[in-house]
This record gives C-alpha cells, sequence and structure tokens, in this order.
C-alpha cells in the first residue's frame, strides 16, 4: 500500500528509517522502544528526542490504515 499515491503523499511529511533486528542486541532495542518484536513495526520517532511518537497498533494492510496512522494529529 505504500506506493499508492494517497499513502505515498503521506510519507512526504517523514523520513524514512529502517532498523534490521538480526541478533539479540537489536531486538532488545526494539523490545525497549515498541514494546513488541513483532515484524514489521511502524513507528514514529520523534528526530530530537528519540522516543516513540506512535506505534501502529495493527499491521498496516491497507490505504485506509496507513493514511489514519500518517495523518494523525
Amino acid at each position: 500500500m505504500f506506493p499508492q499515491p494517497a499513502v505515498a503523499a503521506a510519507l512526504s511529511n517523514y523520513v524514512e528509517a529502517r532498523y534490521h533486528t538480526d541478533d539479540d542486541a537489536t531486538k532488545a532495542v526494539q523490545l525497549e522502544m515498541t514494546g513488541t518484536l513483532t515484524q514489521p513495526t511502524f513507528v514514529i520517532v520523534d528526530p530530537v528526542t528519540m522516543e516513540v511518537i506512535r506505534q501502529a497498533p495493527q499491521p498496516l494492510l491497507s490505504v485506509e490504515k496507513a493514511l489514519a496512522f500518517l495523518e494523525q494529529d
């Protein structure tokens, strides 16, 4: 759904970052930051404080769910 025009437009307000959890140390960071080891986990992080602003409560499997997550105030 990310290439869909409405979602792509909403994503233009963000900088994408990927965090790979290939070992126990990186999994521990993900668990501490998000409270889950579920993959994929989508979060919006404050770039200054590195605090999670919001986390997708469910998989973003539709345009509507992706937009609801991305366009929250």
